[in-house]
């Protein structure tokens, strides 16, 4: 099996120690990234690795955990996220925000070669469902039933297709990296599926969802606007429309 990773680390040396580590593995690992010079975001899209190391003491990249999960969203098969560090508190950050596996640097060939086998021969089956567990009680959805999701201060309501609502004792910000990539974030206070997209409107700052026989229309706020256009920019390059302007 042919696999694919790319380093995101400002640490030349370390980059160099990887690769190298990597040619001594019986499994088939290629650095997915061709150009180094584009943004981090950029790169990420265009390469679709399959690994993607990431050196929290000096990626390069601000609000890291956030601005990552962001960028993978869009790509059609969620990477493994690994953590390289020198420093163990950072483990629990890391694996909170859905990386994973742990390094702790220096790096040796046995920690490595056991996280990519482990990683590599029991992969995670995709998610078709989710499960909201409130002490002994568990509620679960089907993730293609979703239409949206809205903030309602510490909770989370659900809006499903059926036309049922279903809240959740967590916070917005709990589901925006734990979703596939069809969902992301319009406005502090919405998360979409983009599965029932039903229009774009820059101009007035809007997008519909279908949900049943009821068109449902919610705010692009501006920070999450780049989002958005992700979203169209995707679509375009993988539907040939007939594009007519009116």
């Amino acid at each position: 099996m042919r696999l694919t990773y790319i380093i995101i680390s400002n640490d030349q040396d370390l980059k160099k120690e990887l690769e190298k580590k990597f040619l001594e593995f019986p499994m088939i690992l290629e650095n997915a990234s061709k150009n180094s010079n584009i943004k981090i975001q950029d790169r990420l899209l265009d390469a679709k690795p399959d690994f993607i190391f990431i050196d929290l003491d000096n990626s390069g990249i601000d609000d890291l955990y956030l601005n990552i999960n962001e960028w993978i969203q869009f790509l059609n098969k969620r990477p493994t996220l690994i953590a390289l560090s020198e420093r163990k508190k950072y483990a629990y950050q890391a694996i909170k925000n859905n990386f994973s596996d742990f390094l702790l640097k220096p790096i040796s060939n046995f920690d490595l070669q056991k996280c990519l086998f482990k990683l590599n021969y029991h992969p995670k089956k995709a998610s078709e469902k989710l499960c909201l567990s409130s002490h002994s009680d568990y509620q679960f959805i089907e993730l293609q039933d979703i239409v949206y999701l809205q903030a309602d201060n510490n909770t989370t309501d659900f809006y499903l297709k059926k036309g049922e609502r279903v809240t959740s004792f967590r916070t917005l910000k709990n589901f925006e990296s734990l979703l596939p990539k069809e969902f992301f974030r319009i406005h502090k206070s919405y998360i979409v599926n983009s599965t029932f997209i039903s229009r774009i409107n820059f101009g007035k700052s809007r997008i519909s969802l279908k949900r049943g026989e009821v068109d449902i229309s919610l705010p692009i706020s501006n920070k999450y606007k780049i989002n958005v256009k992700s979203y169209k920019d995707s679509l375009f390059d993988s539907h040939n429309f007939l594009l007519v302007a009116n």
